[in-house]
């Protein structure tokens, strides 16, 4: 490696370091352990359970309503052979697998 990259890779590597951040509590951190404090913090606070009390359930419960007897056996009931060689058939066949890995 030339004298060139290894300047380079130094001023890249320099760029890229986190060497301070602004704590909402405390001002600027700037040791290793201050940071890594800070951004422990923020992503806990982040990522933290939210509470949901009775209310909030009772919005996200309606609108669904629930599925007639009739609907659940319908879709309780086993595929046919029919049922699984349409959609295949149906496909282009040059096309990237999905997800599931299955190409058509």
């Amino acid at each position: 490696m030339s004298l060139f990259h290894l300047i380079k890779r130094r001023q890249w590597w320099e760029k890229r370091t986190i060497t301070k951040v602004q704590d909402p509590v405390s001002g600027t951190q700037t040791t290793t352990t201050g940071i890594v404090k800070v951004f422990s913090y923020f992503l806990r606070q982040k990522f933290r359970p939210i509470l949901v009390d009775e209310c909030v359930r009772q919005m996200a419960g309606t609108g669904h309503p629930r599925l007639s007897e009739e609907w659940k056996e319908a879709l309780d009931m086993p595929l046919t052979s029919n049922e699984l060689e349409v959609p295949l058939y149906k496909e282009e066949s040059n096309k990237v697998p999905g997800r599931d890995g299955i190409g058509f």
